[in-house]
């Protein structure tokens, strides 16, 4: 994807900046819609400030987290694990510290200004405001479950319930963008050789800079058609964040990481394709590839996968050729990526050892890394 022009956006940041940082606290939460509802993990909509369309995400701020305001250090002592986010048992994904995203939010944007990269949405304004909603119930049995699936680390429950009951909230305001890359792709699938190379540039960018995403799925991503906007970094880990050592070690062997995350979403739009054939196309499919009524919906993605250049032989599936020969390019990236997270998806003390070395041959193997 090309390059788009900063110059209109800058123009907007100025404008934006300025009208928002203007207003009390009484008119910010006038601007705010569902401002009385629960805020539980977290609340993002869309406001209108003048004549543009502004972006607003609001993060619960703990008492703990309010009392070390600013603070990047691991406050709860969360477990490392928790960066992958994985899902959640239901309580939602949380990062491991509101200021780690708003101080990656804040860096981002600077880069932006300076003209050192082009691919973050901008953060206009931030506001640290009383939160005036009703708190979130956490049901009992849900919490024990989402403690469990956490390897039983009892302070990701504590952390969960006390944003649950946050008094206070860390409201975003960022450049309005109109689209994610997953709903991008499914109507421009054409484009993916273009978006890798977007997306090597901007994760190398990022770790030049020390700075691993860990959430870089691709309704995280976002774009006007012209630019891609990496944005979310709740899960972000920065080299110049208050790390423990036992973060820092975990830095060191996830350098990599963001990379596979990216083909492991490239490996989800197999299973998009799939989802959206006609039960015509299914069948054949299924006795191409193998599939059977008790087949897993984790196993069937695997098996189209294994199968993509028979499928798109055969004219099964309309995926157009220069897709197909990507992901059959990576596609032992994808399956690395895809049996590691299914490893310690199922993995209750979630010490799946994640496979650095590995991920860095077949990077270097089939040519997206030097």
């Amino acid at each position: 994807m090309s390059n788009n022009s900063v110059g209109d956006r800058l123009e907007k940041y100025f404008e934006l900046s300025a009208k928002i940082a203007q207003l009390d606290s009484q008119k910010l939460h006038a601007l705010l819609s569902d401002s009385k509802s629960k805020l539980g993990w977290g609340l993002t909509q869309t406001i209108t400030v003048g004549q543009s369309q502004v972006f607003v995400k609001r993060i619960p701020v703990t008492q703990l987290e309010y009392d070390n305001l600013f603070s990047t250090k691991n406050l709860y002592d969360l477990p490392t694990y928790f960066n992958y986010g994985l899902g959640s048992a239901g309580l939602g994904v949380a990062g491991l510290n509101v200021f780690r995203e708003l101080i990656t939010h804040i860096k981002t944007s600077q880069w932006v200004l300076e003209g050192a990269i082009a691919a973050f949405p901008l953060v206009y304004h931030y506001r640290i405001l009383p939160y005036l909603g009703l708190p979130t119930e956490v049901d009992k049995d849900c919490l024990k479950e989402f403690v469990a699936y956490w390897g039983n680390h009892e302070n990701t429950g504590t952390y969960m319930l006390e944003r649950a009951n946050a008094r206070y909230e860390l409201v975003l305001f960022l450049e309005y963008l109109p689209q994610t890359l997953a709903t991008w792709l499914q109507h421009h699938p054409h484009t993916l050789p273009k978006v890798l190379d977007s997306l090597r540039e901007i994760i190398t960018f990022l770790g030049a800079k020390g700075v691993i995403h860990f959430d870089a799925h691709f309704r995280n991503i976002l774009t006007d058609g012209k630019q891609l906007y990496l944005t979310d970094f709740g899960l972000a880990l920065d080299q110049s964040f208050a790390l423990s050592d036992h973060e820092r070690a975990f830095f060191e062997t996830h350098r990599l990481y963001d990379y596979g995350e990216v083909f492991r979403n490239v490996g989800h739009m197999v299973q998009w394709h799939y989802d959206s054939c006609s039960q015509q196309a299914k069948r054949s499919i299924r006795i191409m590839c193998g599939i059977k009524d008790n087949t897993k919906r984790y196993e069937l993605a695997t098996l189209l996968l294994a199968n993509l250049g028979q499928i798109h032989t055969n004219n099964t599936m309309d995926f157009g050729a220069s897709w197909v020969a990507v992901v059959v390019k990576y596609c032992s990236v994808i399956l690395l990526m895809r049996d590691f997270f299914f490893d310690i998806w199922g993995n209750t003390k979630k010490n799946t050892e994640f496979p650095h070395k590995t991920l860095q041959q077949l990077l270097t193997e089939t040519g997206f890394l030097n």
